[in-house]
């Protein structure tokens, strides 16, 4: 039970791990630019919507009709109710 408390959780070889160190900071930092990095291919991609002003303003007139529409079902359904 002793031995849990003198235990030193910064020291590698005093927590018993069973795999190697990973490398300190200052290795990684030293270490970094010297791996291949793999290749990126980089591809553009382009899209082209074909929407008019005509057909913009045939579905607004399609927004005002169905608006006009559903005010009228909204009267019917109140008077129904009433």
């Amino acid at each position: 039970m002793k031995r849990l408390f003198l235990q030193n959780f910064e020291d590698w070889d005093d927590v018993g791990l069973n795999i190697p160190q990973p490398p300190d900071l200052l290795h990684l930092y030293r270490d970094y630019n010297n791996h291949t990095m793999p290749e990126r291919n980089v591809t553009s991609c382009e899209t082209q919507t074909d929407e008019t002003v005509e057909y913009i303003d045939s579905l607004e007139a399609a927004i005002i009709e169905l608006k006009e529409e559903l005010a009228t079902v909204k009267k019917n359904l109140v008077s129904f109710l009433f």
